[in-house]
């Protein structure tokens, strides 16, 4: 059995699965959240049929294709009646730019078009007609960029060919087929480029995009289940959906109790990464509905509490792409590519996907997220360390990313906290994202020690290398205990309680001290820090977090603020403790 099977079946039998209430959530809290989108979408409109980024001032990427399928969805379903004229001409557009080879990223246009194309064509047929033409014309290997080339071999390809893939099948699932033999589309696209993606997954389903970004492994895997759904697989079908059954297990144990995802690399804390959540677990539901109604209810409620975690973000004014709050024109936190439009369009797309695949007659169940009680390794690959009471969730980074991450404790979040409050994820050494730049961090930062060797201070958070030891010490109901041990020598002593942290470093190193982020603020909510002996208190409005030290530590607050994708914190630099806890008051 594996680790994930094993987990889910104790927490299942767990008695903590008696105390839970149902969310009172049904499909139409996703078109909710995708109207709201959408009809924001609405006012960037150029000319009636292209997005223009509000922020950039340009038309950036799939932004329009999203609106499309987004917006297509919400007409279908007799919502956004008034949006009907420039859905229609945007729709046109993407077609006609697309087949034509002149669309910007064009490998993930196809799937937004298709799910705009099936949910418009039976009331637009005049327009549908030219839809079907331009779409059929689809050359994949001529119009795609991350084909195979002469310089790029198949081997070499990942998350853009599977976005390609999953909207290959869905054309050929409407039967739009090209006019030439000679045009490798639809399933048979799938058979050429996707066998070779099985390399790419873990034994657990989840898929390794380069760098083990955790945003990748969701995406890429929905794309693969769209696919699938769509008829393509051929002689890999079972091996795909085995593995997709596996990665399912392993989506329901990586979420908070509240219901988001952790940190960790390219695309991370962006609001459509719970919607991916949903979308696949709503997928799981329907798999599990007839052979496991107690699997299927609790992937149903797994939909649901990630939709609810990140709902406040996406209904907010103005609207956030990201986990803070700062001003969207400040990009705070912004991959290159991750612009303001076609992110929050993306949020508005999968909500139409879960949406479209929600079963009402699914009743939800206790999730493993929400009933805890399981440490969660996920090694070698993504170099996670997870764990969740039910009411608390660590995640640590054995091996971090320096332009994404940071190795060390990079997670500490309670049920009912704002998510930034303790640390939502690390502080990176070289952010590839953007931050103002006297805001970027003096180097990495997760929560915990640095050492003094030959003159200089080293962090564990600037370690990178591979081979930490995870050991589990206690399990028990509200409690968990457990050792990790790295290779620089230094382990760390973590008990996480639903209300309560217990930390402790061991080292060979005579001269070491704790480095610790305190929460400065995230864009509308800031602290108070308050330093009294060997203890601090940071509050916001009425939350109130309490940091104590051993006696006779020494405390130096750091002025200069350094910020991570979610908020600014200031260093605290502890001296003479190698143990703090961390109390919810």
């Amino acid at each position: 059995m594996s680790l994930s099977s094993e987990i889910l079946q104790r927490t299942f039998a767990s008695t903590a699965s008696d105390n839970w209430e149902p969310s009172g959530m049904d499909r139409a809290a996703y078109l909710d959240v995708a109207e709201h989108i959408v009809r924001l979408a609405a006012d960037w409109l150029e000319d009636g049929e292209k997005i223009i980024d509000p922020v950039e001032h340009f038309e950036w990427g799939q932004s329009t294709s999203r609106f499309v399928s987004s917006a297509a969805v919400l007409i279908s379903e007799g919502r956004c009646q008034d949006l009907q004229e420039p859905v229609l001409n945007s729709m046109s557009r993407c077609c006609r730019l697309l087949a034509a080879g002149e669309a910007e990223s064009p490998d993930f246009w196809l799937r937004e078009l298709m799910t705009a194309y099936t949910a418009l064509h039976p009331a637009f047929p005049e327009e549908a007609t030219q839809w079907a033409r331009d779409l059929s014309a689809i050359v994949p290997e001529t119009v795609y960029w991350q084909v195979e080339k002469e310089d790029v071999s198949i081997e070499d390809l990942h998350n853009w060919t599977v976005y390609a893939a999953a909207g290959e099948a869905m054309r050929e699932a409407e039967g739009l087929a090209p006019a030439s033999d000679d045009v490798v589309w639809g399933f048979q696209f799938f058979d050429k480029y996707l066998p070779v993606q099985l390399r790419h997954f873990t034994e657990d389903g989840m898929y390794r995009d380069p760098g083990d970004p955790i945003t990748y492994d969701l995406t890429t895997r929905l794309q693969f289940a769209l696919a699938l759904e769509a008829g393509a697989g051929g002689a890999h079908k079972k091996a795909f959906d085995s593995l997709l059954e596996a990665g399912g297990r392993m989506t329901l144990l990586l979420p908070s109790p509240e219901g988001l995802v952790p940190f960790g690399g390219r695309s991370s804390q962006y609001n459509f990464q719970e919607i991916i959540v949903s979308a696949l677990c709503e997928m799981e539901a329907n798999r599990w509905k007839q052979r496991d109604p107690r699997l299927a209810g609790a992937f149903k409620r797994q939909a649901h509490l990630s939709l609810q975690a990140v709902r406040p973000w996406l209904m907010d004014h103005p609207m956030r792409s990201l986990k803070n709050r700062f001003p969207p024109q400040q990009r705070h936190g912004f991959d290159p590519y991750g612009k303001y439009a076609v992110y929050s369009l993306l949020a508005a797309s999968f909500c139409v996907l879960a949406a479209q695949r929600a079963d009402d007659t699914i009743e939800e169940q206790p999730c493993p997220a929400e009933i805890g009680g399981f440490l969660l390794p996920i090694q070698p690959a993504f170099h996670k360390v997870i764990a969740n009471t039910g009411q608390s969730q660590v995640v640590l980074d054995t091996e971090g990313d320096p332009h994404y991450d940071a190795t060390g404790l990079g997670r500490i979040c309670f049920k009912g906290l704002p998510l930034p409050l303790i640390l939502g994820m690390p502080l990176c050494g070289d952010p590839e994202y953007h931050l103002p730049e006297a805001l970027k961090p003096k180097g990495p930062t997760a929560l915990g020690p640095e050492w003094l060797q030959e003159g200089e201070w080293i962090r564990l958070a600037a370690e990178n290398r591979e081979g930490a030891e995870i050991e589990l010490l206690q399990q028990e109901p509200g409690k968990l205990r457990f050792s990790v041990q790295y290779p620089a020598k230094v382990t760390e002593f973590i008990e996480l309680g639903e209300t309560q942290l217990s930390y402790r470093v061991h080292s060979e190193y005579e001269q070491m001290r704790l480095r610790i982020p305190l929460f400065v603020e995230d864009g509308v909510h800031s602290s108070q820090i308050h330093i009294q002996d060997h203890c601090v208190t940071v509050s916001v409005a009425e939350h109130r977090v309490r940091y104590e030290f051993e006696d006779g530590a020494r405390l130096e607050l750091l002025e200069t603020p350094e910020a991570n994708r979610n908020a600014l914190y200031r260093i605290l630099l502890v001296s003479g403790s190698d143990a703090m806890q961390i109390d919810v008051l």
